[in-house]
């Protein structure tokens, strides 16, 4: 095992915490630490530490419930998997694991129906499956969650550090007092994510000056897989005079794979075109995908002439 200044403070926390006996605040190290579906293994190993130190001490009854416990984490990590191939692979961990505390891999037993508290908090982790398809937080269980539930979950929320689109969405759901403060002080977060999921799921929260410059700012600084996409999207569908301002700036100043989705998004909205990506028009929007000033305020001009907007207000 590498040397503990090699370790990460979590772990240190967690070891320490098990050696007093709190072991509630050790599971709690890790797995408020660690955002994904690890921190079930990592508590098995802090048990199967613990089994093993015990053992050697003559603690036979201490080292058994350790290893309980060590079993428990170790089937929800595999019990974890969102698809057949990460089961498979997640199950052979398990099965090395309990081989190695001495245990055989039994079947697993039929799980006891999870309450909506528990369904939710097993969506948390952010598998790179969830993060790759858009996958939000179990908003089901959250819906069908006791009041005490709720609040449990809504306290999680309010404290996780960096925020994400996930928080924002379930927050939105929660509509509290509390998930709305949040929610708005998220306008001025940094990640445009969570400024794109401020504006989608919240929208009837937030004042529509603020909605405004929130998507303008989008416009202005989003790049695609870091929130662009979500604010053309909305855009699609709500586009007062400051949106199509950036839009028209942006085709204009932007990078020329985003100046080509602004092209394609301003001819939708101007009604000459289908949808907001129309391929019947992809060889023109294309043209805006140079960084030589001339030909790009050539591209323009033409998209200006065919939206009957004023060249002349952009180009000086």
């Amino acid at each position: 095992m590498a040397g503990a200044s090699h370790q990460p403070e979590w772990w240190r926390q967690a070891q320490a915490l098990e050696l007093e006996g709190r072991l509630e605040e050790a599971e709690r190290a890790i797995t408020e630490a660690v955002d994904h579906v690890g921190a079930y293994a990592s508590v098995a190993e802090l048990y199967a530490q613990r089994m093993r130190r015990l053992a050697a001490a003559g603690d036979e009854a201490g080292a058994l419930a350790a290893g309980d416990k060590a079993e428990e984490w170790i089937r929800a990590y595999a019990g974890s998997a969102t698809s057949g191939g990460e089961g498979a692979a997640l199950s052979l961990e398990r099965d090395e694991f309990l081989a190695k505390i001495g245990r055989p891999p039994a079947p697993d037993p039929v799980p006891a129906p999870a309450s909506p508290l528990e369904r939710f908090e097993r969506s948390m982790p952010r598998t790179h499956e969830r993060w790759h398809d858009g996958i939000g937080y179990d908003l089901d269980a959250l819906a069908k969650a006791a009041p005490d539930e709720r609040r449990m979950i809504e306290d999680r929320l309010l404290n996780q550090h960096p925020i994400t689109w996930h928080d924002i969405e379930a927050l939105a759901a929660i509509d509290t007092p509390r998930a709305r403060a949040r929610i708005l002080a998220a306008l001025d977060d940094p990640d445009a994510m969570v400024r794109a999921a401020v504006t989608r799921f919240a929208a009837a929260q937030v004042a529509r000056e603020d909605l405004v410059a929130s998507l303008v700012k989008g416009l202005e600084t989003a790049e695609f897989y870091g929130g662009l996409t979500q604010v053309l999207e909305q855009v699609e569908e709500f586009h007062p005079p400051p949106v199509l301002d950036a839009l028209f700036r942006g085709v204009l100043q932007r990078k020329g794979e985003v100046a080509v989705h602004f092209a394609a998004m301003l001819l939708f909205v101007h009604g000459q075109s289908k949808e907001a990506f129309d391929w019947d028009h992809r060889p023109f929007f294309l043209t805006f995908h140079t960084e030589d000033r001339a030909e790009r305020e050539g591209a323009f001009r033409e998209l200006c002439a065919r939206v009957g907007a004023e060249a002349g207000l952009y180009l000086g």
